[in-house]
């Protein structure tokens, strides 16, 4: 597919003294082999040349470029050692997670991630024309905190006692 993004051109079997690439978006280039960005939509490219061995001036190929997916991994969490986070990715059609460790399914924009230490994941959405986008994000790991209400006391039914939790 031709994504909206960088395409590049390449003249075989033709030598010309000068180049005239005209873009059909008002930009042109005087390259042999130009890469030139294009937003979606539908151009007519044509190449014209001066001192040509072989005759291509005015040939004119119709492009179409199509519009890139906005994939979105969602936003950076945080979890408990053990839990787990519902991760919610949009953008695309087609979904895949990388890596695909700890995760309940690597290919669906939805899935539960329960890693056991700092991990990003690399979300890749593809739309229907085949283009593709890609987002992280960032699942951090809580440490446990280790309670301590103080020693072990006896007391009698009815009495009370002071804890001091740490």
């Amino acid at each position: 597919a031709n994504c909206a993004n960088d395409v590049s051109f390449f003249i075989s079997g033709n030598s010309f003294a000068n180049y005239l690439w005209d873009f059909d978006d008002g930009t042109i280039s005087n390259e042999e082999n130009p890469t030139h960005h294009f937003n979606s939509g539908k151009y007519n490219v044509t190449l014209g040349g001066l001192g040509l061995t072989n005759d291509c001036s005015g040939k004119t190929i119709n492009i179409i470029i199509y519009p890139l997916p906005t994939a979105y991994a969602g936003k950076d969490t945080s979890i408990c050692f053990g839990d787990s986070a519902q991760l919610n990715g949009s953008g695309g059609i087609t979904y895949s997670w990388k890596p695909g460790t700890n995760l309940s399914n690597a290919n669906i924009p939805n899935p539960k991630a329960s890693p056991t230490t700092l991990q990003t994941y690399e979300l890749t959405a593809t739309n229907a024309y085949g283009c593709k986008d890609k987002d992280t994000v960032q699942i951090k790991i809580n440490s446990l905190s280790i309670a301590n209400a103080g020693k072990d006391t006896v007391i009698c039914f009815g009495d009370s006692i002071q804890l001091n939790g740490l």
